[in-house]
């Protein structure tokens, strides 16, 4: 067996059954989701993580920090599962999720002494990852 101990996080392409921290199937006989969950590695090091994806939006200046009212053009990829009502977005209530689930994250954190490793699907702020950007350029 190649990787024995798979570790793993959901997408934001992925079913929303993995986002269901205690029902989430396994992958393999072995594999942990760590999807809100955190694992020792070795005697001082915590895996902790968070899946999904927030919301993807382009770099053009008029909607960089513009959040209310997003014009849809500047919508790159939708957030998933942070998402309030696809047919009609509330972005506010797709940040309160997330937030939600970032202070479970942090409890997490809290709860751990040693190093902590938090393994993410949604990239920082500025990451392209996390935001689309002109000609590649910030």
């Amino acid at each position: 067996m190649i990787c024995p101990n798979l570790k793993y996080l959901p997408g934001n392409h992925d079913p929303e059954t993995l986002f269901k921290v205690e029902e989430s199937p396994k992958i393999t006989e072995n594999s942990v989701n760590l999807h809100l969950k955190s694992q020792i590695i070795k005697d001082d090091l915590i895996l902790i993580g968070i899946g999904g994806s927030t919301l993807g939006i382009s770099s053009k200046e008029e909607f960089y920090h513009s959040y209310h009212g997003l014009d849809t053009k500047a919508i790159i990829w939708k957030e998933y599962p942070y998402v309030d009502n696809n047919d009609s977005p509330n972005y506010e209530k797709s940040d309160e999720m997330f937030k939600k689930d970032l202070d479970k994250i942090d409890s997490l954190m809290d709860k751990h002494k040693g190093n902590v490793l938090v393994l993410s699907h949604v990239g920082p702020f500025t990451s392209s990852t996390a935001n689309a950007y002109e000609d590649g350029l910030v």
